[in-house]
């Protein structure tokens, strides 16, 4: 949930505009993004609000640091994250 305040003026009077804009996404784009990362991997979101449960199964991880793996799942997200979509993300990253 996002507010932005705008102050504009009209007629020679100051008015405040207040609007909530609230950005939504759902457990099949997250996975799409996340498939579009990860190819052939396992892949399994749950979503309850902006807070979000994350599962990925991939080859890709092999060698990598548990940080590093998070990393790699949190990139795809990250304008969701930034713009307050989602805004609590647990990820579990590991090799098959």
């Amino acid at each position: 949930q996002m507010v932005i305040s705008i102050k504009w003026s009209a007629s020679g009077t100051q008015r405040l505009l207040n609007r909530r804009r609230h950005y939504q996404v759902t457990e099949q784009e997250l996975t799409g993004l996340l498939q579009a990362a990860f190819p052939g991997a396992q892949i399994a979101v749950a979503l309850d609000g902006g807070h979000v449960d994350i599962t990925v199964i991939s080859a890709d991880f092999e060698g990598l640091r548990p940080v590093a793996c998070q990393q790699r799942v949190y990139e795809p997200l990250s304008a969701l994250i930034a713009d307050g979509t989602l805004h609590a993300v647990q990820i579990s990253a590991r090799t098959p």
